[in-house]
């Protein structure tokens, strides 16, 4: 989705707070974009459309798009901490200027944060070998049916609510 289209989408009072954020952060505003482009450019190589589905697919591509907000933030110059709690803003926000279902927000926020874990565990990392670790967790997602059974979900395991269909 280019830029403009996304901001077309926002309300006023949604554009506003995001505006607010952003201009508190201009030096990560740049970075952050770039890794969203880059997190749904990997999921749709790597997985089609099924990204756009509460699959683990969905899961892979949450948790890349934070961790490399993270690491590219870092590259900036920010402070680790400051950019952690970045990163957990703004993926935060975007749950809630586009909302989803309860279950499907749920997912959405947890594997947010797994990938603020692994940057917390990694930190700045090559690319390709954290899309690698990100595309094994895959493999152990774990899918959940309710918000008691993602309460119980470790914070480094991906979760999603669909399966994936054969491609």
């Amino acid at each position: 989705m280019g830029l403009w289209r996304f901001v077309k989408r926002l309300k006023p009072g949604q554009l506003w707070k995001l505006g607010l954020l952003c201009a508190a952060n201009l030096n990560k505003v740049w970075p952050t974009w770039k890794a969203t482009k880059r997190s749904v450019a990997y999921a749709t190589q790597y997985y089609g459309k099924q990204h756009q589905k509460n699959t683990p697919a969905n899961a892979f591509r949450h948790a890349l798009w934070s961790y490399l907000i993270a690491v590219n933030c870092l590259k900036k110059g920010s402070q680790k901490d400051g950019i952690i709690e970045w990163t957990i803003k703004i993926t935060d926000m975007h749950e809630d200027l586009f909302p989803n279902k309860p279950m499907a927000r749920a997912m959405d926020l947890h594997n947010n944060h797994l990938g603020v874990h692994y940057f917390k565990k990694y930190g700045k990392r090559e690319e390709e070998e954290i899309v690698t670790l990100l595309r094994d967790l895959i493999e152990e997602s774990v899918q959940i049916k309710t918000l008691q059974e993602l309460e119980m979900i470790p914070e480094d395991k991906m979760v999603h609510l669909v399966n994936m269909e054969i491609i």
